[in-house]
């Protein structure tokens, strides 16, 4: 044989080994010269659904989805014209049947002065791997719209450390803590000290896989004020650690749900992509060979730490089934030697930890020698996918059925998609809900609801609230509060409601007899002040009416004195003048008790003076020495004008109850201050007949009798308490002598200094 034939024959004897390995892999393999495609193994052609002959004219553009072909027009347009280097590509592709598959493409491309000379394409379907990541995405979607629109406040805390690790929006709002302030938190914060046991005896019985509902415990708020709340609570598991989730509906003023809730961080991050399959070469059961996916894999730096091992030197000693790996190792090896294929999963020990592959292992021959090829496709990333899938899932549906109040998912026309515990439980005559109209399930009505806030939701994308009949069996048995949330897709479209649904029967029931006393009490209020007014008009005619007459009668016993009579003239003039000053006081009481009297700014020295003034008008012919002992000449303060009706009763009760020819008044203004409050001291002092210590404590308030008559025709002492109470001042009576009552009073009145004299 010539050295010409002697190479064409090596050629094809490479050529020969090349295809066998490039058949057995999982991955597609496409070589392109000069822009025309030269090699298809059967895997690119399984992968592009198109037999070999058909494929090797097309292209990339003709077996694209059409969605992709303007994208990959640009890249394409940058490969030709520049030293643009494309590692990876992934788009949809349509099989010849019309399947849609999604693809991942890994360039090798070749290039000589610039110019492009060849493309190796590796191609990987990853159509359920891209499908898993999406179902992951939508189900992260309607757990962070679920947890962010729920109506209720929700806690999540670690069951060790007691700490928050996940709060809702609503929780913030009730607490009025802010996001950061709240990650510092735990149970005990939130809780008063005096509840503590309790509250954590509560929580250890969520750890125990029990649902723990406590109602009216108190919670703490960030300006140490008390709301108190139902909970639920149950134990629940995040990435293999056990957590307690708690929701809070506030019962303390039963707020309305808030129309827009906003979204808070996304608590879950996006899976990883996946890699490209792993390859390596055995003579039978030592490596001599692998590419470098494998070293990335087992995380070796170079072959020399891979040549020369063993499958289990890179394994557990158990397999799952716990089966020891060696011996089955072997026994594969065995079967693969003997020409039958093996495909089968295995764990290899990685870095950070077990790795999940699936093997297939075959023999291939190289430079006549029989060896076995394995090719290894990592699955971890998958199977760790559809675990956290199922969490979320199960996350989701305990959060949506451990809701206190009704949620329903409803699609765009109406449709229930999902509800939860307690709509089945508001509606046991209901078989099924799933698929039915929401107003025929509900209101037994053909049509939408006239106040559907859903449709609302519909047309506008917002939340909207309103309250409907509640109805059992055809008739109303009471009300709910519906409120609608929108669910948007990744552009933003709507693509589904919640409604969150709140029987409210008994708040509505109270509101209305709230309503109906209210206005029986403004009614009788109304006749009250009615017949007041009557009473106080009508006497003052009555007393001027008396008076008018006793003033004529004077003028006629001026002309024929009888001193009897004149006498008794005298007597009804002081009477109508003690009624007169009786219906004021009333009057002025009343106004004090209804809190209309208007407050301004006044001087004390100045309503004393003219009370004084007063005084000497009321008893024109009564001797009165007053002596006044003032630290300032005017005192501002922010007061009632009524004030000096208030000096004026004590200065006349100084007169009146005093038996002495000559009345002597003492009045000394001091400024004193009294539990850190600074007070104008008013002491009016006299030598009357003085008050039993029995009656001091009593003769501010309107005195009864046993059998519940009103003693009296005053009420002065008991207007002057009303009136001080009013500025928020004090009243008291002291003996002017120490110990002897009888010596005469000192009237002692503490007067706020508003205006800091």
């Amino acid at each position: 044989m010539n050295k010409k034939n002697t190479e064409s024959f090596q050629f094809d004897k490479n050529e020969n080994r090349f295809r066998r390995m490039a058949d057995t892999i999982h991955e597609g393999l496409t070589i392109i010269e000069n822009g025309k495609i030269v090699y298809l193994n059967d895997q690119a052609c399984k992968i592009f659904g198109y037999p070999e002959e058909e494929l090797m004219v097309l292209t990339g553009f003709d077996v694209a989805a059409p969605e992709e072909k303007e994208r990959l027009k640009r890249i394409q347009k940058k490969v030709n014209i520049s030293n643009y280097e494309l590692d990876e590509l992934k788009f949809w592709i349509i099989q010849k049947d019309g399947t849609r598959r999604y693809i991942k493409n890994s360039y090798s491309i070749g290039r000589k002065s610039g110019k492009l000379i060849d493309i190796y394409v590796i191609t990987t379907d990853i159509t359920e791997q891209h499908i898993a990541e999406q179902k992951l995405k939508t189900s992260q979607e309607s757990f962070q719209a679920l947890f962010e629109n729920s109506t209720e406040g929700i806690l999540v805390a670690d069951q060790i450390t007691r700490k928050f690790i996940m709060f809702n929006k609503r929780i913030l709002q009730m607490l009025q803590y802010d996001e950061e302030e709240m990650k510092s938190l735990g149970v005990p914060d939130i809780h008063p000290k005096e509840e503590l046991d309790k509250i954590f005896k509560y929580f250890e019985e969520t750890k125990k896989d029990k649902v723990v509902s406590a109602n009216k415990i108190p919670v703490l708020k960030k300006d140490e004020t008390v709301l108190y709340a139902d909970i639920n609570s149950r134990s629940i598991q995040i990435n293999d650690k056990k957590y307690t989730i708690a929701s809070f509906r506030d019962v303390t003023e039963r707020k309305r749900i808030e129309d827009d809730l906003k979204e808070s961080e996304n608590k879950y991050k996006m899976l990883f992509e996946g890699a490209n399959d792993a390859i390596m070469l055995m003579d039978k059961e030592k490596f001599i060979d692998c590419n470098q996916k494998t070293l990335k894999l087992l995380g070796l730096k170079s072959k020399e730490a891979f040549i020369g091992k063993t499958p289990w030197d890179f394994s557990p000693s158990n397999q799952s089934d716990n089966l020891d790996s060696r011996k089955i190792a072997v026994e594969y090896i065995k079967m693969a030697l003997e020409g039958d294929s093996q495909h089968f999963n295995w764990q290899i020990s990685g870095l950070n930890g077990l790795i999940h592959v699936e093997v297939t292992l075959n023999t291939v021959k190289i430079n006549d020698k029989i060896v076995l090829q394995a090719v290894v496709r990592d699955f971890t990333e998958k199977r760790r996918i559809q675990k956290e899938l199922e969490k979320n899932e199960n996350f989701l549906r305990d959060i949506f059925n451990g809701i206190q109040d009704g949620l329903c998912v409803l699609d765009l026309n109406y449709n229930l998609i999902k509800v939860n515990t307690t709509i089945e439980q508001m509606h046991p005559d209901k078989i099924s809900f799933n698929g039915k109209k929401c107003y025929t399930v509900f209101q037994d009505r053909i049509k939408i609801c006239p106040w559907c806030p859903a449709e609302r939701t519909m047309q506008t994308g917002k939340s909207y609230t309103e309250i409907v009949p509640y109805t059992k069996g055809g008739y109303r048995a009471g009300w709910l509060e519906l409120t609608t949330f929108p669910i948007m897709d990744n552009e933003g479209k709507l693509k589904s409601i919640i409604e969150h649904v709140k029987d409210i029967t008994n708040r509505m029931d109270t509101q209305l007899k709230l309503e109906e006393s209210e206005k029986n009490y403004r009614e009788a209020y109304n006749r009250l002040e009615f017949f007041k007014d009557l009473f106080t008009h009508d006497i003052n005619n009555i007393l001027q009416s008396i008076l008018s007459a006793n003033d004529l009668n004077k003028i006629y016993l001026e002309k024929d004195l009888n001193q009897k009579l004149y006498d008794t003239y005298r007597i009804i003039r002081k009477e109508v003048e003690r009624g007169s000053r009786l219906v004021s006081n009333i009057r002025k009481l009343s106004l004090l008790e209804d809190e209309i009297l208007n407050k301004t700014e006044i001087d004390v020295i100045n309503k004393l003076n003219k009370a004084i003034e007063n005084l000497k008008q009321t008893f024109p012919k009564t001797e009165i020495n007053i002596r006044k002992i003032f630290f300032k000449n005017s005192i501002p303060i922010f007061a009632t004008n009524y004030l000096i009706d208030l000096f004026k009763i004590i200065l006349s009760n100084s007169v009146i109850h005093n038996d002495n020819k000559i009345k002597e008044i003492e009045i000394l203004v001091d400024l004193v201050n009294k539990n850190n409050q600074k007070y104008i001291r008013v002491e009016i002092k006299d030598n009357g007949k003085g008050i039993k210590d029995s009656r001091k404590n009593i003769i501010f308030e309107r005195e009864r009798s046993y059998n519940n008559e009103v003693r009296g025709t005053g009420l002065g002492l008991a207007l002057a308490k009303s009136i001080i109470d009013t500025i928020d001042g004090k009243i008291w009576v002291e003996d002017r002598i120490e110990g002897d009552y009888s010596k005469g009073c000192n009237f002692i009145i503490l007067i706020p200094n508003n205006l800091k004299i």
